[in-house]
């Protein structure tokens, strides 16, 4: 469509851009692990704020899309409606069909699930879903995302009605393919985030449009150097061509402190190498919003004079830490997913067993934790018969895991909490949020030694006798602490850090790992062990360098909720792991105190703090509880 003809230049238009991302299936305002509603987020809340947003624009003539920005349709348990076949439509597509979404791009847990259950959910979506740097080569019939999307639409200027042409564009890391190996090998590849926009925005200009705005599944980095492709917003910013950016994936928001001080990123106004772009939080905790002031070019065309981008949550905190709802849920959206909201309160509420000990995880990163045991023998017993006969059975076997619910980005509220007696299949999935497999490699001493550097490396270097400073990196997520049982070690946090919290190596001499023994032998470099894995650790996500030049071993293709599930059934033997001891502590540092914080469930289980000299010292701003404690 050429508009040059149609549009006088200096004319004047506005249009709203209204943004979700990782909704992660939080399509209401209920916690399923703990069975409880949750104020602080949720589609049915963001569904009010898009609704008054969408009447402050008509009040001013300004058109307004809505867009998703990727990971709106994994999320256990809302998502275990997956195995029902008698479901028609995604509970995710009904909702965003209701609220009239213009365009959604995929994220990586998109494909949590495989290619041929993101057909079946895509087919029904009346509303394009693209993904610009992901191409299918699996010969597929059934194509269910584009590569890009052309919205043709109609803007009011001065009393005039006139089109406009706005190109979308859609990207992920291209890490995905490794992440979701098991579904993805051999069928998708991934394209260079940074190349492909460039293409892809001459190639939407060519087609007249007049707004390119991408979906960047990607979070907000600065490196030096060549750029980290899981974390693209800020180079994509800079490509020519593109007028907005939604930025996400890492959970966090923009604008606002979370990106202060960042090279190219002005966090007050939402700005990126002086491009518009939002990031909108997590779980429908926040709607983003940009304003477009458009102004018509000699050339006919549409171009952006000016911007402002802002947040809208839907709670905020009181100065305790308490939650406060800044908005009500949206009725009519709440009828219409209850169906599936009690489908899967009765489904998450089924017994699968039974634990003689409460689980949980608010001191999974720094004391020792059952839950992560639990786990560990849960994987390790799943395959411990196949690994008996095949030919590596003479090596020991070790299980790594880390918790996934450590409070962080996610809030207080972020934690595994188990009580003991009748576990539930909400239990399951708060034990392990995401639907990984099992994996199995084989390292050796030296790259076990290594592993588990990356992961002390969590922690920031504490001065001997110093009193009150903070133990954990704030910028290393706590999933990426990972705990090998079967061997047992000591931290040395006194020493420098072997990895920045990037993932980037400082120097291959700093050591904290001490003493790593395996049944009371001091581990050899040399000395080869079996250890089982989540598929996302083996698949490269974290970057753990020992892990990606390991060698894989076959095991049966098992998930590990199916794990925990035949565990707490009791239908492994009983596996050599439940007799270890908790691999790690640290080195005792005398005289010397550090400051942690955790979740405010926590206060129920200090005792199993009382030999640090545990302190608390009420919560924060955020809501966490603050802790101090002897090393």
């Amino acid at each position: 469509m050429n508009t040059a003809t149609a549009i006088p230049a200096g004319t004047k238009a506005q249009v709203r851009v209204l943004a979700t991302t990782d909704l992660h299936m939080n399509l209401t305002g209920f916690d399923y692990c703990s069975d409880r509603p949750d104020p602080s987020a949720g589609l049915t809340r963001v569904a009010t704020l898009i609704q008054t947003a969408r009447k402050e624009a008509r009040a001013k003539d300004a058109l307004t899309l809505l867009l998703d920005n990727g990971d709106a349709l994994q999320g256990e348990p809302f998502d275990a409606f997956k195995h029902d076949s008698h479901l028609n439509s995604h509970p995710m597509i009904e909702a965003m069909q209701h609220l009239k979404y213009d365009a959604c791009g995929l994220g990586n847990h998109d494909f949590n699930h495989g290619l041929e259950f993101l057909d079946n959910t895509l087919v029904s979506a009346p509303f394009p879903f693209i993904c610009t740097n992901l191409i299918r080569v699996d010969g597929a019939g059934n194509q269910t995302f584009a590569r890009f999307a052309i919205l043709e639409r109609e803007i009011c200027a001065h009393g005039q009605t006139l089109p406009i042409r706005i190109g979308l564009l859609s990207f992920v890391p291209p890490q995905t393919v490794q992440w979701d190996h098991h579904h993805l090998y051999g069928r998708v590849i991934a394209q260079d985030v940074i190349t492909t926009a460039k293409t892809w925005v001459g190639a939407l200009r060519q087609r007249g449009c007049d707004l390119i705005i991408a979906l960047a599944h990607t979070g907000i980095e600065n490196n030096s150097g060549s750029y980290n492709q899981e974390n693209a917003a800020i180079p994509l910013a800079s490509v020519q061509g593109i007028d907005a950016v939604i930025a996400g994936h890492s959970h966090r928001t923009l604008p606002g402190p979370d990106h202060a001080g960042m090279h190219h990123v002005d966090a007050e106004r939402g700005l990126i190498h002086g491009t518009p772009a939002v990031m909108p939080g997590t779980g429908g905790s926040h709607v983003g919003v940009i304003d477009l002031e458009l102004r018509s070019g000699t050339d006919g065309r549409w171009h952006v004079a000016a911007s402002t981008c802002t947040l809208r949550p839907v709670a905020t905190r009181a100065d305790d830490g308490q939650i406060v709802p800044l908005t009500t849920e949206d009725q009519t959206l709440k009828n219409l997913i209850a169906p599936h909201h009690n489908a899967a309160v009765v489904d998450m509420n089924q017994k699968v067993g039974t634990s003689d000990q409460n689980l949980h995880s608010y001191f999974a990163t720094f004391a020792p934790d059952r839950s992560l045991a639990c786990l560990a023998v849960a994987q390790a017993a799943s395959v411990r018969s196949v690994l008996d006969k095949s030919p590596v059975a003479e090596l020991p076997v070790l299980s790594a895991v880390s918790a996934s619910k450590t409070g962080g980005r996610s809030g207080p509220q972020n934690y595994t909490d188990v009580p003991a007696g009748t576990v539930l299949r909400r239990h399951i999935v708060d034990l392990h949020v995401f639907p990984n497999q099992i994996r199995a490699t084989i390292l050796d001493g030296a790259g076990i030694k290594d592993w588990l550097e990356k992961s002390a490396s969590a922690f920031h270097q504490i001065t001997p006798g110093s009193r009150g400073a903070g133990l954990m990196d704030p910028a290393f997520p706590g999933y990426m602490f990972d705990v090998i049982f079967g061997l047992t070690y000591k931290i040395d946090v006194t020493e420098p850090a072997r990895y920045c919290s990037s993932g980037a190596l400082k120097s291959e001499f700093n050591s904290r790992v001490r003493d790593l023994r395996f049944r009371g032998q001091r581990v050899d470099p040399q000395q080869r062990f079996v250890v089982i894995l989540n598929s996302y650790r083996a698949s490269g996500g974290g970057g753990f360098p020992a892990i990606q030049s390991s060698d894989p071993v076959v095991v049966p293709a098992i998930e590990i909720h199916e794990a925990l599930t035949s565990y707490f059934l009791g239908k492994f033997p009983p596996d050599p792991l439940e007799n270890a001891t908790n691999p790690w502590r640290f080195e005792h540092i005398p005289e010397t105190r550090v400051a942690a914080r955790t979740g405010p469930g926590a206060q129920k289980y200090l005792g199993e703090l009382s030999e640090r000299n545990v302190q608390t010292h009420g919560t924060d701003s955020s809501g966490h509880l603050k802790l101090s404690f002897d090393l």
